[in-house]
C-alpha cells in the first residue's frame, strides 16, 4: 500500500459513485490544492468505508475548486479507498484507519506516517477529521486539547464538544500535535443534512483568518469521555428478543447525550463477565457504572453515554458506547 500525492483534482472523482472510487484512486490519496494563502486546511475523509458524509462533502469541495482557487491551501487525504468500494467501515484486514496515526508496523501506519510527514512542515492551519457515528447522536465535535483555538473550531460547527484523549491512534489526536484540530461527528450515513452541514462547516473555516485564541470554554457545552463500555466480543449478540447469549436493549442508542439513570437497562446475559468498562487509563472500572442482577446489566450510577450503538460488527470491532462527564 503506497501513498499518492496529487496536485490536480481528478476531476472523475467529482460524479463518480462511492462504490466506483477504486476505479478513480488506486489507494489512499492526497490532493493538495493551492489557494491564495499558503498555509493550509487539511481534510481528512473516508477513514471508514461506509460512512458516506465525509466522500460527499470531498465531493463538493472538488467540485467548488475544478477552476478556482480556494481562500486558503486545502489538503484532502481520502483514506481506505479499498473499504469504501466495499461499502464496508474496514477494508478485509479488518485494520481500523483511525487508529494508525502513530508508531507502528502496519502498512496503514506506513501511509498515516508518509501523510504526517508530508504536512509536518506545511504550516497547517487547522485539520478536520469527518466522521459518521454508528448511532443516533445529535451532531458534535471532538477534541483533544482544551485551550481556545479548538474551543472555537468545535464551535464552528457545533456547541456540543467532547473532549477526549483515548483512544491513541486517531487522527485528531495526531494532528492536535502540529494544529488546532477535530474531529467531526456527523450523525448517521447517508443523511443529506449531514453533507450540507460539514460542507459549510469547512467552507467557513476555508475562509476564516484566524481561530482565537482568547475563546472561552464557557461558550460551549464541553463534555469529557472517561470510559469505554466493551462487549465480549466471543459472545453471540442481539439486539432483539433472539434466544441469544447477549442481548442489547434495543432503545440504548436513545440515551446518547441524554443521562443514563440508576437502574435503567443496558443488556441481558446469562454471562457475568460480557459487558465491561475500561477507563481511560486502562483499568477495568466496570462495578464503578453497571451492576449485574438477575442476568442483567444495568446503570449503577447516572452517567452520560456517547456513541452507543445497536450495529454489532461495531460493538465487536470497535465497542458499544462511551461513557461521558459534563465538564461545563
Amino acid at each position: 500500500m503506497k501513498l499518492s500525492i496529487l496536485d490536480y483534482i481528478p476531476l472523475d472523482l467529482i460524479d463518480c459513485e462511492i462504490t466506483q472510487i477504486n476505479k478513480v484512486l488506486e489507494g489512499p490519496t492526497l490532493i493538495h490544492i493551492e489557494g491564495d494563502i499558503p498555509n493550509p486546511l487539511f481534510v481528512t475523509t473516508l477513514l471508514h468505508g461506509n460512512e458516506t458524509t465525509s466522500f460527499y462533502v470531498l465531493q463538493k469541495l472538488l467540485n467548488d475548486y475544478k477552476d478556482k482557487r480556494p481562500p486558503r491551501d486545502l489538503i484532502i487525504f481520502v483514506g481506505n479507498i479499498e473499504a469504501t468500494s466495499l461499502g464496508k467501515r474496514v477494508a478485509s484486514d479488518d485494520v481500523d484507519f483511525n487508529r494508525v496515526w502513530c508508531k507502528g508496523d502496519t502498512k496503514y501506519h506506513q501511509v498515516t506516517n508518509d501523510v504526517i510527514e508530508y504536512l509536518k512542515n506545511k504550516n497547517l492551519f487547522a485539520s478536520i477529521d469527518i466522521h459518521n457515528n454508528t448511532g443516533a447522536n445529535p451532531f458534535y465535535g471532538c477534541i483533544n486539547v482544551r485551550s481556545g483555538k479548538f474551543y472555537h473550531l468545535a464551535a464552528l460547527f457545533q456547541k456540543k464538544v467532547v473532549y477526549f484523549t483515548e483512544p491513541d491512534g486517531v487522527n485528531s489526536l495526531c494532528f492536535s500535535k502540529i494544529c488546532p484540530s477535530i474531529t467531526i461527528e456527523a450523525g448517521k450515513s447517508g443523511f443529506p443534512e449531514a453533507t450540507v452541514a460539514v460542507y459549510n462547516y469547512v467552507k467557513k473555516v476555508l475562509h476564516l483568518d484566524e481561530l482565537r485564541d482568547d475563546y472561552g470554554c464557557d461558550e460551549i457545552t464541553l463534555y469529557h469521555t472517561v470510559a469505554t463500555i466493551k462487549v465480549n466480543k466471543n459472545r453471540d449478540i442481539t439486539v432483539s428478543d433472539e434466544d441469544k447469549e447477549l442481548k442489547i436493549n434495543p432503545a440504548i442508542e436513545k440515551f446518547n447525550f441524554v443521562p443514563m439513570l440508576k437502574g435503567q437497562l443496558i443488556a441481558k446475559s446469562m454471562n457475568k463477565n460480557d459487558l465491561c468498562v475500561i477507563s481511560d487509563e486502562g483499568d477495568d472500572v466496570t462495578s464503578n457504572y453497571l451492576i449485574y442482577h438477575d442476568d442483567c446489566y444495568r446503570v449503577k450510577e447516572m452517567f452520560i453515554p456517547s456513541m452507543l450503538t445497536t450495529n454489532i460488527e461495531v460493538m465487536k470491532k470497535d465497542c458499544l458506547g462511551y461513557v461521558m462527564e459534563k465538564l461545563i
